[in-house]
């Protein structure tokens, strides 16, 4: 099984927060060795991946865990950040500094929200990489997320199926 879920038919996903502390400094280790000596050669324990049998890898990464992040950032072709349009995600934003390859999507945004308008108005004003579509706050997600299918499988005509 190499640690992975087979979510459906082409979607495998490979759980985030399975693991035990020492299991993580472990991986962090693993990870830290791996970028050191054979930097262009995925963990033995991510091997599975190498695979052609899959067009996307996406890694969602802790946002506590930041050595994990530059380590699987590094080995990313593209990392996309996800931002809430909220006034804490706006300065925390200001704060942090991102890979060149960096883009950034707009998530759980409530258009009836005032300040979620404003918010994303001034990101996309200023953000030169940020994705040009906004995934809306929905509730099928969650739901869909609950019985182990995608929201447009489960409610196809929920808004975040169409997003």
């Amino acid at each position: 099984m190499n640690g992975y879920i087979s979510y459906a038919s082409g979607i495998d996903y490979l759980p985030f927060g399975f693991a035990e502390k020492e299991t993580y400094s472990l991986i962090n280790e693993g990870l830290f060795n791996q970028k050191q000596h054979q930097p262009n050669k995925l963990p033995d324990f991510l091997s599975f991946l190498s695979s052609n049998d899959y067009q996307w890898i996406i890694i969602d990464c802790s946002s506590t865990l930041s050595s994990l992040n530059e380590l699987s950032n590094s080995l990313a072709d593209i990392n996309l950040v996800l931002l809430n349009p909220d006034v804490e995600s706006h300065v925390l934003l200001k704060q942090k500094t991102f890979p060149l390859n960096s883009y950034f999507l707009i998530n759980g945004f409530l258009p009836t929200s005032l300040i979620q308008q404003d918010v994303s108005h001034i990101w996309q004003q200023s953000l030169s990489n940020l994705v040009p579509a906004i995934l809306h706050r929905d509730e099928a997600m969650a739901e869909s997320l609950a019985v182990k299918k995608t929201s447009g499988e489960y409610q196809p005509g929920s808004l975040i199926a169409q997003d």
